[in-house]
């Protein structure tokens, strides 16, 4: 009752209170203006009043012709309505008279009064002169009292009169007055107040008190009391609406309360949970299904963290989408989640959210579905589909399939452990496994012998062909119990299923650390999934054959070609591409004819194929085929009808192999077994072939033939100086060459090395075969320009004729060869004919050939040696080293026989290692008993000196011997020098780094020795023994000589004369400045054990 009154009073008083300050904000504005407004208008009456006084009074004075200023001042002191009046009168000379609150000043000291210069407003106004007769004054303060005043000018005298009134005494008055206007307001508005507070409590307030009451009770029961309002005003209407809304309201909530119920039925029987999500992210509503679907209690999820009960791997995920949702940057979104239940196992679920908003913000409403067993069984059949599309679209094996299976397996149901094995034996091994618990099934680096167990249940899963799931340890036997417990597995599915065709038993295992994870429903999908995966095993084996298959057809060396029974062509291979170099996009629906050759074997062999294959037999043979690049190729063809199941021929299948390169191999080792390969000319078989058939055709016709037997001249020197390619080059050029000279019918073969055979057959003139001999030569003798080296050469032909010097073959190529050798000793670059004489040198010379080969190892090589004397002081200071062939049974062979022939055969490497290794180690001997032997000269061929080890050599032997390096001397000719002047510069050089010394022999012969000599490292010259013997009498012209030693001089040279035999060649020589001599004069060459005699008698 006393909140009622405390609600009511407080209603009264807000409806007086509002009226009240309501009047006042309208009222004491009005009263302020009005004041103002009344101030401003009775200022100006009071001042026009004074304005009035003042002048009536100063035209009274006027009228009276008053002239004493004082007498003014007197009359306007002596009317003053308000107090605090201040007068001030200034004389026409600004004098004051009055002066206002400075009067008591002015009177004191009136000659020298002034204002103070401090009142700048009241000196501004007595400054200023007056326009009218009388005026008012701008208000002013005058120590710290406002006035109002008025200014009237006393013009007979010129004065000006100032009277200024104290503005609050002027106003007095009407202050007064609106004091008691304003105490009136208020009375009357007090009483206002109370009348306001009286009606509005009793037509106001207590019917409202009284609907409030009603409220209350209805709030407290579900009955309404009555309220029977007789005014028919707005509360009347207010308390009617309440009864009219407690209606509507009853009805209502009986709607409600029946929707509720129907809601709650929905909600607790569907199988999706309904779920809210606040601003926070945090479950704002779950229906009781979360419990059943998650584990955990509403009270205890409620008002958590919504991302907190996904898989971890998810949070991130859902963090992100309910961010997305709640900014509105979308509106709606699905997905497939991973729950954590509180048993700690990881469930699939599909979570529904779409956004709402409300005056308390942002919410997120939505459904989550257990999809768990579904998800599993859609991810196991899409494993399958991947599974067998991998199968169909890669070479991989039933090992393969099964790693990718229990991989994905391991993460499709996250697991720790998925593994397949075949169960034939003891010994079979893990095919493949996934999962971090994988040491579960070795011992080692073998497989845990428990998997073989006949107790355990992967052997009577296989036993029985069903499966098996393992849960309880109790039922296991303890090496399985111990197992598993050791790696805390909890629950376990075994799965058998059938290998290679329902031949080979294997089985897959399934392991999980959460338990209740292996329930009949995931059994069910794991059974189907065996069976699924038995079919796509048997698909990667089928596939693995089939492109075993495909892979030995495509990628088989042969060309392979199916046409249809009418012969269009359906498909081909790699190979066919590679051997016709068409595509198979060109020739699909064409027939084989667009690689026919037209030709008429082609044709042939076309007619008998398809006579063979129409009948239904294999048909092989050779096809020459026409490649798309028009080349012709060869090929071995084997065409095989193909029978359907009618017994109709419904395609041909064609293999065939290219044979071209076969052909032409074989082709080109016919032509190779008959010809040369260097040259390509005919080779000792044709060549004896041809001879016998022009032996033939001669004897016939009783005609002539003849053979030519050319041999190139110091051919040799070529391939050791420029090497065996610049060799092969040369006689390339060479053969064309021959045989652009030679007549049509004509044969030149190569008989061996740089040797040649030309036969010529039916010669009737003997001349005409000197007359190709010739022209032989002269195409010979013709420059070669060989990468880049102009090449000279010269040959020597040898020439026998049928019937004159022998009837076969063999013997005319043999006195063919004679006679080029006669023709070689007759200076070469020449022609010989054969005659018996020839014969008898011939046989020499392959006796002296034959012997000179062994004739280093028999020790049949001596050295002689001929002094050479100091011509001075006739003294023997060194030798020359002479080599000499003592042979058993041919005797002494001269030097001049056997070392051309050396050179020839290439003995002379051998034979000049021999002599200067026995040069030197004589000289050794000498060394220790005559000192005063200080110099051994040794002759160097041109083929030792070429050699690329030469230095090498003789630095061996100087190390073998201990020879003194300065007291050898090796001896080279002009020709083997000037052949290659740099290259033999170099080797010089190398040679006088041993320390030996190098001397020119037969100088002055040559034709370009001289212009080289001041290049060539070289310390002695050597007189050519064809100078000195020229020397007949003592007054012989010697100027050659002179100019060589000269010249020898010149480059500061030793220099030796040869073939010195008289006395007067001794002294001419001497005479000339000749160092040296040698000769039969002093002594001929003579052995060893002669010449120390010679030096002892020295």
């Amino acid at each position: 009752m006393k909140i009622t009154k405390l609600f009511a009073m407080s209603i009264s008083r807000k409806m007086s209170a509002f009226v009240v300050v309501s009047v006042m904000l309208i009222s004491v504005p009005s009263l302020w203006v009005y004041y103002d407004y009344t101030k401003e208008l009775f200022l100006q009456k009071e001042l026009a009043a004074l304005e009035h006084i003042s002048l009536k009074t100063i035209n009274r004075k006027n009228a009276e012709n008053e002239t004493d200023i004082s007498e003014y001042a007197s009359a306007l002191l002596a009317y003053s309505k308000y107090q605090g009046v201040q007068h001030f009168l200034l004389d026409k000379h600004g004098n004051a008279i009055l002066a206002g609150p400075w009067q008591q000043a002015l009177e004191d000291h009136r000659d020298s009064f002034s204002f103070s210069s401090g009142d700048k407003a009241l000196l501004a106004m007595l400054d200023k002169p007056i326009e009218e007769k009388s005026e008012s004054v701008k208000p002013l303060t005058i120590k710290d009292i406002h006035y109002h005043g008025v200014a009237v000018a006393i013009a007979p005298m010129g004065a000006r009169y100032y009277k200024l009134v104290p503005t609050d005494n002027v106003l007095a008055p009407l202050k007064q007055k609106f004091v008691q206007v304003s105490l009136y307001g208020f009375i009357a508005l007090s009483l206002l107040a109370f009348i306001i507070k009286v009606i509005t409590q009793r037509w106001v307030v207590s019917p409202l008190v009284q609907i409030a009451s009603r409220i209350r009770a209805y709030r407290h029961s579900d009955t309404l009391p009555d309220l029977i309002l007789t005014n028919n005003d707005e509360i009347s209407l207010l308390n009617d609406a309440l009864s009219e809304m407690h209606h509507e309201l009853t009805r209502d909530s009986q709607q409600l309360l029946d929707s509720e119920r129907r809601y709650r039925q929905v909600v607790t029987n569907i199988s999706e949970a309904i779920v809210q999500v606040d601003v926070d992210k945090n479950w704002l509503f779950l229906s009781p299904v979360w419990k059943k679907l998650s584990g955990y209690d509403l009270h205890y999820s409620l008002n958590r963290q919504m991302a907190d009960f996904f898989h971890p791997a998810d949070q991130v995920y859902i963090k992100e989408v309910v961010s997305l949702l709640l900014d509105n940057k979308m509106k709606t979104w699905s997905g497939k989640l991973r729950l954590k239940r509180n048993d700690k196992r990881n469930i699939w679920v599909k979570l529904s959210l779409h956004g709402s908003k409300d005056k308390h913000g942002m919410t997120l409403n939505g459904t989550l579905e257990d999809i768990h067993f579904n998800h599993i069984s859609q991810s196991i059949n899409t494993l399958i589909r991947e599974s067998e599309q991998k199968v169909m679209s890669s070479n991989c094996s039933v090992t393969t399939v099964l790693e990718f299976v229990t991989q994905r397996i391991s993460t499709i149901l996250d697991l720790p452990l998925v593994w397949v094995k075949i169960c034939e034996d003891n010994q079979s091994q893990i095919l493949s496994y996934a999962g971090e618990v994988a040491d579960f099934l070795f011992d080692g680096d073998k497989t845990w012998s428990g998997l073989h167990s006949a107790n355990g249940p992967v052997m009577e899963a296989i036993k029985d062909h069903i499966v098996i799931r393992a849960t309880s340890l109790d039922t296991l036997d303890s090496d399985w119990a111990q197992r598993l417990e050791h790696d805390d597995i909890k629950d376990s599915l075994f799965v058998p299923f059938y290998l290679a065709g329902g031949k080979t038993h294997a089985i897959i295992g399934l392991h999980s650390d959460d338990a209740n994870v292996f329930e009949q429903k995931l059994k069910k999908i794991m059974a189907e999934f065996a069976s699924a995966l038995r079919l796509v095993c048997q698909m990667a084996e089928d596939q693995h054959l089939i492109r075993l298959h495909q892979a030995a057809v495509e990628k088989t060396a042969n060309a392979i070609m199916i046409t249809d029974f009418h012969g269009r062509i359906e498909w081909v291979n790699q190979a066919f591409t590679k051997q016709t170099l068409y595509h198979s996009d060109e020739v699909l629906g064409h027939t084989p004819l667009l690689l026919n050759s037209d030709s008429k074997e082609a044709r042939y062999s076309l007619e008998d194929m398809w006579a063979t294959i129409k009948q239904g037999e294999v048909w092989s043979g050779e096809l020459v085929n026409r490649r798309k690049d028009g080349r012709l190729i060869t090929v071995y063809q084997t065409i095989t009808p193909l029978i359907n199941d009618l017994g109709d021929i419904s395609h041909y299948v064609s293999v065939s192999e290219d044979v071209t390169e076969r052909k032409e191999n074989q082709q080109k080792i016919n032509f190779m077994a008959t010809h040369d390969e260097l040259t390509l000319l005919p080779n000792r078989n044709l060549l004896n072939d041809r001879l016998k058939q022009a032996i033939t055709q001669a004897q016939r016709h009783n005609t002539k033939m003849a053979v030519l037997f050319i041999d190139i001249d110091h051919f040799k020197y070529i391939n050791d100086s420029l090497g065996h390619q610049v060799g092969d080059e040369l006689l390339k050029v060479l053969s064309e060459r021959l045989a652009s000279v030679l007549r049509q019918g004509d044969t030149v073969a190569r008989f061996g090395g740089d040797e040649f055979v030309i036969v010529l057959p039916e010669i009737e003139f003997d001349n005409d075969i000197k007359v190709i001999s010739n022209n032989l030569l002269k195409e010979i003798q013709r420059p070669y320009d060989i990468e880049g080296h102009e090449l000279l050469i010269t040959g020597s032909i040898g020439i026998s004729l049928y019937p004159d010097d022998a009837n076969d073959a063999e013997h005319l190529i043999q006195h063919a060869d004679s006679a080029m050798y006669l023709a070689k000793q007759q200076g070469r670059n020449n022609s010989q004919f054969y005659t018996p004489e020839i014969n008898e040198k011939v046989m020499r010379r392959l006796t002296l050939e034959k012997a000179l080969r062994q004739a280093v190892k028999l020790k049949q090589f001596v050295l002689y040696y001929q002094p050479k004397v100091d011509l001075l002081s006739n003294k023997i200071t060194g030798v020359e080293a002479l080599i000499r062939w003592q042979h058993p049974e041919l005797g002494l062979v001269s030097p001049a026989e056997f070392i051309p022939l050396a050179e020839e055969t290439g003995v002379i490497i051998e034979l000049g290692d021999w002599v200067i290794l026995e040069a030197c180690t004589q000289m050794k001997k000498w060394q220790d008993i005559h000192p005063e032997l200080n110099n051994m000269s040794i002759n160097v061929s041109a083929r030792q000196f070429w050699q690329a080890d030469f230095k090498d050599q003789v630095a061996s032997i100087f190390a073998e011997t201990q020879v003194r390096c300065d007291s050898i001397e090796l001896e080279l000719t002009e020709s083997v020098v000037m052949d290659d002047v740099d290259t033999a510069i170099t080797t010089m050089k190398s040679l006088k780094k041993l320390g030996l010394s190098l001397s020119l022999d037969d100088f002055g012969t040559g034709y370009s020795s001289l212009s080289y000599l001041q290049r060539f490292p070289v310390d002695v010259l050597k007189i050519d023994r064809s100078f000195v013997s020229e020397l007949k009498t003592a007054k012989s012209n010697s100027s050659i000589i002179r100019s060589i030693i000269a010249l020898a001089n010149n480059f500061g040279l030793k220099v030796v004369g040869e073939g010195i035999e008289q006395a007067f060649q001794q002294q001419i020589l001497t005479e000339l400045g000749c160092d040296y001599g040698q000769g039969y004069y002093f002594s001929r060459p003579v052995n060893a054990e002669q010449l120390s005699k010679l030096l002892t008698a020295d």
